[in-house]
């Protein structure tokens, strides 16, 4: 199963970088797999540390995908990073292994420090839909466009049934930001 979490590192000049990412856990361990070329996969190679923010708010997602990272972020207990100051739940990790692949390495994690903060109150389906509206983001240079524009229209049937002012904000937001690079890609293409 994957888990939609936010994931802080550290680079070697001691700069913050905060990204989502969809972890897995199996036993005792945290894989985090990142894509070639990242700056997660960059920062967690040089630094063997990283920090693992649960949210239920969807909008701190949007916000790092749109690269406006206008949320609180707070320091770490046992590692030199930073966890979502919203967030449920966070994880401090350390890499214990290393497993190279040319598209997608992964990093095996054992967690060092864990601490709760919050109290999860239930799922909203306008949350969801920006967690997945997140993803196809992430994706506009890898779907075809017919595709990503029809799972939108999909997703905001529940962000207009379903959200609060955040989440309408938030919606509208990542809309301007997808059709912004939609309109890039078209461009380039």
């Amino acid at each position: 199963m994957i888990i939609e979490t936010i994931i802080s590192t550290m680079s070697k000049e001691k700069k913050p970088q905060t990204s989502p990412f969809g972890i897995k856990k199996k036993n005792k361990l945290v894989l985090i797999s990142p894509y070639l070329p990242s700056t997660t996969h960059t920062n967690m190679l040089e630094n063997k540390f990283a920090s693992i923010s649960y949210t239920d708010n969807a909008s701190i997602f949007v916000e790092c995908i749109i690269k406006n990272q206008n949320f609180l972020m707070k320091k770490c207990t046992s590692i030199e990073a930073y966890y979502v100051k919203d967030s449920l739940r966070h994880d401090e990790v350390k890499v214990i292994n290393y497993i190279k692949d040319d598209e997608r390495p992964t990093f095996e994690c054992e967690i060092i420090h864990s601490e709760n903060h919050g109290s999860f109150l239930g799922i909203n389906r306008a949350r969801n839909a920006l967690i997945e509206a997140c993803i196809l983001a992430t994706r506009i240079n890898l779907l075809p466009q017919k595709k990503i524009l029809s799972e939108l229209e999909y997703l905001e049937n529940a962000i207009l049934k379903t959200s609060g002012k955040i989440e309408q904000v938030s919606w509208n937001k990542l809309k301007k930001f997808i059709d912004k690079k939609i309109k890039k890609n078209e461009f380039n293409n």
